[in-house]
């Protein structure tokens, strides 16, 4: 009787350590840093995170910051488990190089990882319908947003778009702001002609379209204009025609192109979370078009992107495999990434 109640007492306790276990999992908060708010990054990790939420049984929590300038070092430094990123800022500070040799100068690669491709993202200069501005050649000598401390990547995208035009800093007056939707609330206000780079994604051009009217200038698509932009800023070039959905584009206009990507702290992402939040997404990819229009464009064949800058999680690629996804080259270009980092860190 004595051995059977303490049969009983064990599994009691064995249960109970279990369940407070789960309890903890489920309790821990995963942040996820992103762009700020308002901004089509923004609202599209919203929308995946609102997903997770509902179906993953993660606890998933958005951050907004001024930029990849401060989300990629709160992923590096832990203060983030999760981030979106451009293709070049994810490149770059998981290299820590450019802009983020200083801030992860202790690192010598991030401990980076990523999970999937995310949306495209389409940028050029924005300006005001009613400022006379019609081509990049007639930015000489205007007030210009180029310098956005929250993202080196936007900061670059501006001095792309002028070389394209053959223009450079020198020919137009420089200003400052935190970030893109700071640089549309000073054309909103009249204070700039022209916002160095940005979005039809972005709320706040709704606004600047309703009051002044919203459009975007055509990226030089000569040869020689192209080079120029992708000598300074990696992005492909796309004709985007006027839709509904993209504010400021009132006619066929040349746009940069790039990828957002969705990364982890490999530390702090365990191959069990990364392969749920995968194979969350994928379960309910249809859905994501309904919470944000631009995750429409991330279907399944996109997930086990060929962009990658860095190594795919363990997690992610243990469903890819499973999917059947999960190519010959992308493990090749994998290794790659692993041995190079290896070689990286030893130096």
């Amino acid at each position: 009787m004595f051995i059977k109640s303490k049969l009983v007492i064990f599994s009691l306790v064995v249960v109970l350590v279990f369940t407070l276990f789960s309890l903890v999992s489920m309790a821990k908060i995963f942040t996820i840093a992103t762009d700020p708010l308002g901004s089509g990054t923004y609202g599209c990790t919203a929308g995946m995170a609102k997903i997770l939420n509902s179906y993953s049984g993660l606890n998933i929590k958005v951050k907004s910051t001024a930029g990849a300038t401060e989300a990629a070092p709160l992923l590096a430094f832990g203060e983030a488990e999760l981030a979106t990123l451009s293709s070049y800022e994810a490149k770059m500070s998981y290299l820590t190089k450019g802009y983020y040799d200083k801030p992860l100068k202790s690192l010598k690669v991030s401990p980076f990882r990523l999970l999937m491709g995310g949306p495209p993202t389409y940028v050029s200069v924005a300006v005001r319908e009613d400022s006379g501005i019609k081509t990049g050649k007639d930015l000489k000598g205007k007030k210009f947003v180029g310098i956005f401390t929250g993202s080196e990547g936007c900061t670059l995208q501006g001095d792309a778009f002028l070389a394209s035009w053959g223009l450079s800093r020198d020919d137009v007056i420089m200003m400052q702001t935190p970030g893109l939707t700071e640089a549309i609330q000073v054309l909103i206000e009249g204070k700039a002609d022209a916002a160095g780079t940005s979005a039809p994604g972005q709320a706040i051009l709704k606004e600047l379209d309703s009051k002044r009217g919203a459009r975007f200038l055509n990226i030089n698509s000569s040869p020689e204009g192209i080079k120029a932009y992708q000598a300074i800023y990696p992005a492909a070039m796309l004709l985007l025609n006027p839709a509904p959905d993209l504010t400021g584009i009132k006619e066929p206009t040349h746009m940069a192109a790039f990828e957002d990507l969705f990364v982890a702290n490999k530390d702090l992402v365990s191959d069990e979370v990364a392969y749920n939040i995968v194979k969350t997404l994928w379960e309910h990819n249809e859905e994501m078009g309904k919470v944000h229009v631009n995750l429409s464009y991330v279907t399944t064949d996109k997930f086990a992107t060929t962009g990658a800058p860095m190594p795919f999680h363990p997690g992610a690629i243990k469903f890819y495999k499973e999917k059947g996804v999960w190519s010959p080259e992308l493990e090749a270009k994998n290794q790659e990434f692993l041995k190079e980092e290896k070689s990286l860190l030893s130096e």
